[in-house]
């Protein structure tokens, strides 16, 4: 059972994470409510955002339609994701579908606040994981592939999180080893990026709405094909309309991203 939350959730919820805020506290769980003018108002928002998931065991979606197409709640779901952190969504109505995001990872549903009493009895009732030693002589360990990912630093960094959620998973068969970086176009630029891409196994580049204008992403594709390093685009926000980096290829396909489809194509498929 975890002792504090971070709530996430969008403005036409905000009744809502007070009331499961409020439902939480005499269970002895601590919550963080961000209110919502200091997403305007604040400056260094995304760090903000990020120090106070680090401190929370576990964060709560309040699942509503504004939510399930928020960028800043998939954000903060993203680095929860990067952080292991357990997440719970709580439905603000009963037809509500999962954001397709979310909808890969199996994470636990709760139709209303009530149900959060029994969530707490299962958690309470369960046994304690034992933990698996690693086998030194290699046993049935998976070779993770190594990856870089390309993505528009300025408008896709909760997509990018989303992907080191993923590569966190139990049955995840690669491991993030370096992602572009924010900055300029200058000096050795390429030639640190050409070293990191040289490095990896395979490239994944991100597409976002404004992908195609993201110069730093192309750079990092064409050094990709230049290395003949295997890559492949994926599809970022499932109901907007993605673009390719300018140096992509007529015949490079934007892959649908759901968790089979990835697996698959770090395995080789196109």
């Amino acid at each position: 059972m975890f002792k504090s939350a971070f709530i996430s959730y969008s403005t036409d919820a905000s009744t809502k994470a007070k009331q499961v805020s409020g439902y939480l506290e005499p269970l002895g769980v601590d919550t963080f409510v961000f209110e919502k003018n200091l997403r305007k108002n604040q400056p260094s928002l995304s760090r903000s955002v990020r120090e106070q998931i680090e401190k929370h065991d576990a964060v709560i979606m309040i699942l509503s339609l504004e939510s399930r197409e928020s960028k800043w709640v998939s954000h903060e779901l993203g680095i929860a994701f990067g952080m292991n952190k357990e997440i719970l969504v709580i439905k603000t109505s009963h037809n509500l579908l999962l954001p397709d995001y979310l909808d890969e990872y199996g994470v636990t549903v709760l139709k209303k606040i009530e149900e959060l009493d029994s969530y707490f009895e299962c958690k309470d009732l369960a046994q304690p994981s034992i933990p698996i030693t690693p086998d030194k002589k290699g046993g049935n360990k998976m070779t993770k592939k190594r990856v870089f990912t390309g993505f528009d630093f300025d408008h896709d960094e909760d997509l990018r999180n989303l992907l080191v959620g993923q590569s966190k998973k139990p049955d995840s068969p690669f491991e993030l080893a370096d992602w572009s970086v924010r900055e300029p176009m200058t000096g050795d630029w390429k030639a640190k990026v050409r070293t990191r891409i040289r490095s990896v196994d395979q490239v994944i580049i991100i597409c976002g709405q404004y992908t195609d204008a993201a110069s730093g992403v192309s750079v990092e594709l064409t050094i990709a094909q230049e290395e003949n390093k295997p890559y492949f685009l994926l599809w970022g926000r499932a109901n907007k309309t993605c673009k390719k980096p300018k140096s992509a290829k007529s015949s490079d396909k934007i892959y649908k991203w759901t968790w089979d489809n990835l697996k698959s194509l770090i395995g080789g498929a196109r």
